[in-house]
């Protein structure tokens, strides 16, 4: 529900467009829980254009968009990039690239109650393993 409300007040607002750059490269790649190695079965996938949600079962691909003003507004000069569906059915979620200002780090916040459980990625660190 929250990703939602702000995909629709940052439409309204005009910060995300269909326009919108995709996600840098530098920012592309498995991301895995912090603490966990790189040949992790459990993680996010971050692409251009899209996200897929990894485990040892199951892998989801999302079609996503990149807003690159969210974290602050129009006027924001940060590096935090939000990635969101581009579809409200893909299941509610947004993964912060450069999260709390640190280049390099991620972390994942899951609405959806089935994604979450297949993918318990929800609110911990995460780090990126080269391609």
């Amino acid at each position: 529900m929250r990703r939602s409300l702000v995909t629709v007040l940052a439409l309204v607002a005009g910060h995300v467009s269909a326009g919108e750059p995709p996600v840098p490269k530098e920012s592309q790649g498995y991301w895995v829980p912090a603490g966990a190695s790189c040949k992790s079965e459990l993680g996010v996938f971050v692409g251009a254009n899209s996200v897929e949600f990894r485990n040892k079962q199951q892998r989801r691909l999302i079609k996503t968009q990149a807003c690159f003003s969210c974290e602050g507004g129009a006027r924001y000069s940060g590096i935090v990039i939000w990635v969101t569906a581009n579809a409200p059915d893909s299941g509610e979620f947004t993964v912060y690239l450069n999260s709390e200002e640190r280049q390099g780090m991620a972390k994942v916040e899951i609405d959806d109650a089935a994604m979450r459980s297949a993918f318990p990625l929800g609110g911990i660190a995460l780090k990126r393993c080269e391609i």
